[in-house]
């Protein structure tokens, strides 16, 4: 299940994808050996080209039946008109997309390039910004 955090600044941090133990081992094998890092943003950066992001539906991305996980981040995020919201390894972006569909101020970040800039891609196709690191 994902993981989200309200911070005192009003700030929610979302990582969709919360996995502590494989984001530990992540985390230490890119300390230990950079060209972790490097395949795993070519990975996604070829992801991110194979995608064409015109089909991608963000509401029923994020409120679908198959996504009981980001049902229960929404139900529990409330009313998100205002609110800043920094989603970390955002991937395509469909849950910033449709978070600022619901007029939240997201950022966006991943490691891959591609990735971010299918999330602007996504971002423009459905009328909204997300910013993008």
């Amino acid at each position: 299940m994902g993981k989200f955090v309200f911070s005192p600044a009003g700030i929610i941090l979302l990582d969709l994808n919360f996995n502590r133990t494989r984001n530990q081992e992540f985390i230490m094998a890119a300390h230990l050996h950079p060209d972790v890092f490097d395949k795993e943003a070519d990975f996604h950066d070829q992801w991110a080209m194979e995608t064409d992001v015109g089909t991608i539906d963000v509401k029923t991305f994020f409120t679908g039946s198959t996504a009981p996980e980001n049902r229960f981040i929404a139900r529990h995020l409330g009313d998100v008109k205002g609110k800043k919201v920094l989603e970390l390894g955002c991937g395509l972006g469909e849950a910033s997309v449709y978070l600022a569909t619901q007029g939240a101020n997201c950022i966006a970040s991943d490691c891959s390039p591609g990735m971010l800039e299918a999330v602007r891609k996504l971002a423009a196709i459905n009328r909204v910004e997300v910013e993008t690191a």
